[in-house]
């Protein structure tokens, strides 16, 4: 398969640097370039985490749904994140036994495709996991240009309250379900918006794979600025007792992927009360070993990385400027 000419334009993510292989999902979730996976049709039956060859005569489906509610999203994020962090196919299945109950969205139309693989392009909101697990659950692919188009949708599958994605699922007694997580191994990027890319040097993901690569680690006063923040807020809503190094992280991890979730849902993100001036490049939650956050401050053009090690130093600071 990866040797047809069909895939010939494309290149695998697997075969690129390994510095390559976290730039390029982190430059891939916004938009620049494209990030795609090759997606067989289901087999009639199959184990929930194998990974089938094909091809099948179960179809896969292209399906328009109403928008989730932003709690709806929020729910849904972390249980995929919590799939993705999972370290074996025992908890997965668990996981996936008992999925979270979703009140919001609804099909509006479906489609069945059953004339063999696609190659589908990955939701740009998924693509940053990549850079930070080796095969991931991915909650949309996106339907073909000529399916969107039919539909009135943008180049992402978005509607004002519409939402279209491809299901590859498995059925079982009219049920589907997400059968295995995508590898690294079967993800493509278009060969010449990485050639645009890498001679471009877009700016942003030079300061990440700078900051990637750095051995030494960087703080600053405004990122220190968000964790009290945070820690104030949880101490106040704890009636004056003060909370742990990871509650306060993961307080700021959540309002993180809060907003990200709006932007998933085409709605302007939230306020961010914690970090009021978007200095987040991105934050890891605590159950990550070695989470950290990276920032960036373009007043003055510096970034840096902080590591959840450094946290409880900080508390420990303000535990006893409250004192």
């Amino acid at each position: 398969m990866i040797n047809s000419p069909v895939y010939q334009d494309f290149v695998l993510l697997s075969s690129l640097s390994s510095d390559q292989q976290k730039t390029v999902p982190l430059a891939a979730s916004e938009g620049i370039p494209a990030l795609y996976a090759v997606i067989p049709s289901m087999p009639d039956k199959i184990g929930m985490l194998e990974t089938p060859s094909g091809p099948f005569s179960n179809p896969m489906v292209y399906r328009i749904s109403k928008k989730l509610s932003s709690s709806d999203q929020f729910v849904l994020r972390k249980f995929m994140q919590k799939l993705n962090r999972a370290s074996s196919d025992e908890q997965r299945r668990k996981l996936l036994s008992n999925e979270p109950a979703i009140s919001s969205g609804g099909v509006i139309t479906e489609e069945s495709v059953s004339e063999g693989e696609k190659i589908l392009r990955i939701d740009p909101y998924e693509c940053a996991a990549f850079a930070y697990y080796s095969r991931i659950f991915i909650q949309r692919f996106i339907p073909p240009a000529e399916f969107l188009v039919k539909h009135g949708l943008d180049e992402l599958g978005l509607g004002d309250d519409r939402i279209a994605e491809v299901i590859p699922l498995l059925q079982d007694q009219g049920i589907l379900k997400r059968p295995f997580p995508v590898s690294v191994s079967d993800v493509f990027v278009i060969k010449s918006e990485l050639e645009d890319w890498l001679e471009r040097g877009n700016k942003k993901n030079k300061i990440r794979t700078k900051k990637i690569k750095k051995t030494k680690y960087s703080t600053s006063k405004e990122v220190q600025n968000i964790f009290s923040r945070a820690f104030k807020k949880l101490r106040k809503n704890n009636n004056g007792e003060d909370p742990t190094y990871k509650e306060v992280w993961d307080t700021v991890y959540d309002e993180y992927e809060l907003s990200k979730e709006n932007n998933l849902g085409g709605g302007l993100p939230p306020r961010s009360e914690y970090d009021e001036n978007e200095y987040i490049e991105y934050i890891e939650s605590s159950d990550k070993p070695k989470p950290s956050l990276g920032w960036y401050i373009d007043m003055d053009k510096s970034s840096g990385t902080y590591h959840l090690k450094s946290l409880p130093s900080l508390l420990t600071k303000l535990k006893k400027e409250h004192l």
